[in-house]
């Protein structure tokens, strides 16, 4: 009977990665960062994707368990992982953490229904930069939709690009190791920015604003009451847009095939206001921005982009529309 993860949480046992060929081991977890991963089959499905950094065999990975540490001449190694995933097996935590914004359905959802001249003058965009074309409102875009992106191009201007929603990593069968459809990873923790390689290259050089009118939570289940935010407006019909902090990257090239789009985007999240609070079961939001803020954001240092990491104030913004099925904020003829 094969050793899970979940069942030596509570005991006093150190886990592994070991290279099958040079017998390399990276220590991946104690008991208390075991409860944080939660689940043997998760780990055991990235092993093919990690590379040993000491012989460079690639999916040749498998776990290791000890009752003690293991003596200083088997020290712990580092992992190397594919192209721009993180360099350390301990940022495996970190990605898990990551999903936390996808299970909890933190904004898994939103709205763009604002007309694209709109948009550029609101993102003061040159017509010449807009490379969305003749897009349509978008009342619904889902992880891995195609959604218009705000960002700078070589040339440190603002562009209109559209970009799938999601970061991409590889993904395997738990049971035969196999290539799977890959994950979108599309909200990145203000608290991880920095500290997971999945996002820290991005935050560093790739931030971008999101364009949205609206953005949905839901709350309990069976059936979810669906909630739609929005900033404040006079006429309940009108959907004023917005900008929420994004960062994005270029699909890697090993999994250029499963993507339409060669740019991802993805949502950076903080604490939920006191509007949202109470909706949302893990208190999650996305970070809005201010115009007065879009050029610390697109090209701030570190510190001014991490100084905007914080609640919009729910004194600004109104609940659009609640209720069960709704899946979509369209506009009103």
């Amino acid at each position: 009977m094969p050793i899970l993860i979940r069942d030596l949480i509570d005991d006093e046992v150190i886990v592994y990665i070991s290279c099958q060929a040079c017998g390399r081991l990276t220590r991946l977890a104690g008991p208390h960062l075991l409860e944080q991963l939660g689940r043997d089959s998760w780990v055991r499905g990235l092993l093919p994707a990690l590379r040993c950094k000491s012989c460079g065999m690639l999916g040749d990975m498998t776990l290791k368990f000890d009752r003690t540490d293991l003596s200083l001449e088997r020290q712990v190694r580092r992992l190397d992982l594919h192209d721009n995933w993180p360099t350390s097996a301990l940022d495996l935590a970190d990605i898990e953490d990551g999903a936390q914004d996808r299970i909890e359905l933190v904004c898994n959802l939103y709205s763009n229904t604002t007309a694209v001249e709109a948009m550029r003058r609101l993102f003061d965009i040159d017509a010449g930069r807009d490379r969305l074309g003749n897009a349509e409102p978008r009342p619904a875009i889902f992880p891995k939709g195609a959604a218009p992106v705000v960002r700078l191009n070589d040339t440190g201007e603002r562009e209109l690009v559209e970009m799938a929603w999601g970061f991409l990593t590889p993904a395997f069968s738990t049971k035969a190791g196999n290539p799977i459809k890959p994950k979108a990873w599309n909200n990145a923790r203000d608290d991880k920015v920095l500290k997971s390689g999945l996002w820290k290259g991005s935050f560093q050089e790739r931030r971008c604003l999101i364009p949205v009118s609206s953005f949905h939570e839901s709350k309990g289940r069976q059936p979810a009451t669906d909630y739609w935010f929005g900033l404040h407006a006079e006429n309940p019909e009108d959907r004023p847009p917005f900008a929420v902090a994004g960062l994005w990257r270029i699909v890697q090239s090993e999994l250029r095939s499963a993507s339409s789009h060669e740019l991802t985007h993805t949502m950076v999240t903080t604490e939920a206001n006191d509007m949202i609070r109470p909706i949302h079961a893990k208190g999650r939001m996305p970070v809005i921005l201010d115009p007065e803020n879009y050029d610390a954001w697109l090209s701030g240092s570190t510190d001014d982009a991490l100084a905007l990491l914080r609640p919009y104030p729910s004194t600004r913004m109104r609940i659009i529309q609640n209720g069960v099925g709704l899946k979509a904020d369209p506009l009103k003829e």
